[in-house]
């Protein structure tokens, strides 16, 4: 049970939030500093955001306003 919860604990932060942070032979890359290596950030796919459309694109579309009236 607590290497799963070891590994689960890894992914979690080796994908957080969308970006992979990079690890070699199971341990997390650090800068000369010592200090974390900054993520990557790969992005979606042309795929996500077709389901995205797919699922709300009424609601994500732009709504026209009037034209402001000048006075």
């Amino acid at each position: 049970m607590k290497n799963r919860q070891k590994l689960g604990q890894f992914l979690m932060v080796k994908y957080l939030d969308g970006n992979i942070h990079p690890e070699k032979d199971g341990k997390f890359l650090r800068n000369d500093y010592g200090k974390p290596h900054p993520p990557e950030f790969p992005g979606y796919d042309e795929e996500y955001y077709r389901n995205v459309v797919k699922d709300a694109g009424e609601k994500l579309k732009m709504k026209e306003f009037p034209p402001e009236n000048k006075n």
